[in-house]
Parts: C-alpha cells; structure tokens; sequence
C-alpha cells in the first residue's frame, strides 16, 4: 500500500510540473510562420525575422514550440504540416480528407496532449465556403513526435468532430491548467462547441446556444479568449444582399468563459461594429477591435478604418460600450489595415497588414487609450504577411494566477472515473467502470440519434467493459447509460 501511495503522490507531482510548464508558458509561442513565407522568432526576447518557413497560405494557420522554445511543427490546417526542418513531415501531405478550395480565417489549432511530450492535436476546419460546403466541418489530426528521430509523423488525420462548421477556432486552458479547451461554433444555430481534450482524450463536450449567430451565412467569423480563460469575443458574419447593402451588420460578442465547466454566458453585444480582427490584451483588461467605418450599407467613408480599444476590466454592459476608445484610424491610400491581431511573447501585440511586407505593432496594449501606442508598420518582413497570424492557445500568454490551479489529488482521481482507453480507437476499446455492472445503456451520435446495437458489441470483462466497433463509421459518440446502482455516467467516443 505504501508503495502505491508513492507512485500516485509521484505520478500527481508529474501532472502538476506539467501543468505549471503550460499556462503562462509564452515560449510555445516563440516561432511564427504565416503568409506567403513570412515569419518570426521571439527566442532572443523581441521580434526576429525569420525567412526559414515554407509555408504560403491565404489565411489561417498554426505553429507550436516545446516548452523550450524550441520549434517543433507548423501548418496551413488545409493542406500540409511542416515539421522543425521545414520539410512537409511524414504523412502531412493532403491534410485535410476532402478536396477544399481554401484557408478560413482561423484554419487550425496545435494541442499538445495533457500528460505526453509526444502526442499533439492538429484541430483545424473545413468551412469557407459555409453551408454549401460538402466537406466543411471541425476535424482533427494527430502528431506523434517519437517518429523520424524527433521530425515526427501525422499518425491520424480526418477524424471529424462535427459537420457544418464556421470559420472559428480557439483554445484556452481547463481551470486545472493542464487540459484543453477547443472551441467552434456550429453554422446555422447558434451553438458553440467546447471539446475538452485530457489526457484520455477528449472526454467532454459542452453544446452553449448563445448569441445571434444562426442567421449569419457562414456563423461565426472566428473567435479569441482572453488568456486568463475568462473571457471569449466573437463575431457573427455580415449578410450582403443582391444590391450590396448591407442589411445585417457584422456584430461583435463579449462572453463570460467558465474554465472549469466550459459553459458561456453573459453575452454582451458591441453594436455597430463591421469587424476585421480582434485581440484581447495580455493582462485581459481591453479588448481590441479593428473595425470598417461606413455609412448607408457598404459604402466606406473616410477614414475607412478604426482600431477600437474597450475597457472590460468592468464586467457591466454599459460602461464597457461607453469605455470605446479610437486609438487609431486610417484608410486605404495609407496602406492601413489589420486583417488579423495576436499576442507576441514579448507582451505586444502584432497586426497583420493584408497584402503588405509589414506588421502593425500596439506597443503598450495594456494601457488606457492613446497610450497604447500603435505603430502601423513597426516589423518590417521581406515576404508578404496576407491576411492571419498564426493561432494559438491563449493561455500560453497568460499571467494572471488567479485564473488557473495546478491539478490536486481530488481532481486527478475524479477524472480518472469512467473513461475509455485507447481513446480515439479504431476496433475495441476498454470502458472503465470501477467494477460497477451497467444495468442499461445506449450510444448516441452528434445529432443525438440511437445508434443501433447492431453495430457495435458491449462485452463485460473483469472490472471493465470491452466496446468493439462491427460496423460504425468514424466520428465522435456518446455511450451513455446507468449502472446497477441507478448512477447514471456519459461517456465519449471517438472513433477513427
């Protein structure tokens, strides 16, 4: 017994150097590449060009460090995976599993595994064309690391999570500080997705109908949390008439986020705002918003641009509508716009310029107003920067204590509760129970239909149970049923 407790005190000790070595830790930022080969390196403490990268792509893309700051991979999330040597890595060709004519905005996001150096998540989209997209949809791929002497391999790739899927991706940190929220939203409802991602897997879903977004003809046009986990904007897609006047304007949302359970609420509307990017500031007190400036549907006026800077350290609707500041405006013959903003790890904040071989700079985004100081072309590039910068998860940038706890014992056995191993699986996985006799249950997909027993087997075995897939397709399902003690448990399945 002695013996046991040693291993588990060690084993929650583990857990918790890892949880510490993620949230907060801004070298898994340090390596940029976006645009047309464009990219920069943050290790020596401030903006480096970097020319190394070989990926050129429109729109959204991701990159990931180890917890050294050493670059481990990048991705377009629509065609290749590039590894720390530049070259596509083993079996990252054709990413995604259905031909598709484009990059959304927010097109991926990299996950390390909770628990594992090894294992990384490539969450990424399918959606620019909206609803008349056949292919679009939420997937996900996996990196193993351990292949090609550390250049790793994409050992998984096309699991899809969901159809019908925008152009909006994020991550943030679970309060424990070592799982992983991924957040999306679904087009034509108003249902955003968290799918929380452990070290089992993914073990949790939380469905949050919310907002004013189901009428929009792609959904949300991205999303950004705060990188304490507290709070997440988004904004709904503009619809353009035959006529071109616009007769629903862009808006922009604020939402409370709860870390812990994954639940949004408190949504505050920004009204009035045609949105272009957005970007909360490191010590989560403003929210910058780069917004068109027009009159009478779409017809811009002069200046065609404002950088809007709100204060939401006040968690009151009207005091943060009121708290909007100009702290930049500018137009098109000035070569002006941001398309795309994200935290550097240096603690400003980078602009994207569409088209040009520069990024804007807010040197000071924790600042009151002017203060804030933006520079409209502060990094100079020798390629050209298109549209996004890379995604990451928001939390790596987060300096806030009070906003994330290092796992405890509690938690740790807590989760350890009614799980499926291996999880994501292909033929069998092991269900543990704790011994505990199912007296019924059920397995249900996505949309919440019954999928017939017919194509699937639930065998008991020891302490356990064994689910082998005969005959179901891959996707994401939900075994739900009670145990012979009328407790009822859920649990998640992902089948490759």
């Amino acid at each position: 017994m002695k013996t046991t407790k040693t291993i588990l005190t060690i084993f929650i000790s583990l857990l918790c150097l890892s949880a510490f070595t993620q949230v907060g830790n801004t070298k898994r930022t340090y390596h940029w590449y976006f645009g047309d080969k464009a990219g920069l390196d943050f290790s020596s403490g401030e903006p480096v060009e970097d020319t190394l990268g070989q990926m050129s792509i429109y729109s959204g893309c991701a990159t990931i460090s180890d917890t050294a700051g050493n670059l481990l991979m990048y991705t377009d999330g629509v065609l290749k995976v590039w590894n720390k040597s530049h070259q596509v890595m083993e079996n990252g060709n054709n990413f995604n599993v259905e031909s598709y004519p484009g990059s959304p905005w927010q097109s991926s996001v990299i996950v390390p595994q909770p628990g594992s150096d090894d294992i990384y998540y490539i969450f990424y989209v399918q959606s620019e064309m909206g609803k008349d997209f056949s292919g679009g949809g939420l997937y996900y791929a996996i990196v193993d690391m351990s292949y090609n002497g550390g250049l790793g391999k994409v050992t998984v790739k096309g699991v899809k999570l969901l159809t019908t899927y925008s152009e909006a991706i994020g991550a943030v940190h679970h309060r424990n500080g070592e799982d992983v929220w991924i957040m999306g939203h679904e087009i034509e409802t108003n249902n955003f997705w968290a799918f929380l991602l452990t070290k089992f897997g993914i073990t949790d879903t939380v469905v949050n109908a919310i907002g004013n977004f189901a009428e929009t003809p792609v959904g949300a046009y991205g999303l950004r949390f705060s990188p304490n986990g507290k709070k997440m904007a988004s904004s709904a897609y503009w619809v353009i008439d035959s006529d071109t006047t616009l007769t629903k304007l862009d808006t922009l949302h604020l939402f409370d986020f709860n870390n812990q359970t994954g639940v949004l609420s408190n949504p505050i509307l920004l009204p009035d705002t045609l949105i272009f990017a957005y970007v909360f500031s490191p010590d989560n007190s403003k929210l910058y918003v780069n917004s068109y400036n027009y009159q009478n549907g779409m017809n811009y006026i002069e200046p065609w641009f404002h950088l809007y800077q709100y204060d939401i350290s006040n968690n009151i609707q009207y005091d943060i509508i009121q708290s909007k500041n100009i702290v930049l405006s500018g137009d098109l013959s000035n070569d002006w716009e941001f398309s795309d903003m994200q935290i550097g790890a240096d603690n400003k904040i980078y602009a994207s310029r569409t088209f040009l071989d520069s990024l804007g700079v807010v040197s000071n985004p924790n600042e009151y107003g002017l203060a804030c100081n933006v520079i409209t072309g502060g990094i100079h590039l020798s390629n050209v920067c298109y549209t996004s910068l890379p995604n990451f998860i928001s939390s790596y940038f987060n300096s806030d204590t009070t906003a994330f706890t290092i796992i405890n014992t509690e938690e740790l056995l807590k989760r350890l509760h009614y799980y499926a191993y291996p999880n994501p699986f292909v033929i069998e996985t092991i269900i543990n129970t704790e011994n505990k006799q199912i007296e019924q249950y059920n397995l249900f997909d996505t949309k919440g239909c019954v999928i017939s027993k017919e194509l699937y087997k639930l065998n008991k075995s020891d302490s356990a149970y064994i689910f082998t897939n005969k005959n179901m397709k891959g996707g994401l399902y939900f075994f739900n049923g009670i145990f012979t003690n009328k407790e009822v448990f859920s649990i998640q399945l992902i089948i490759n």
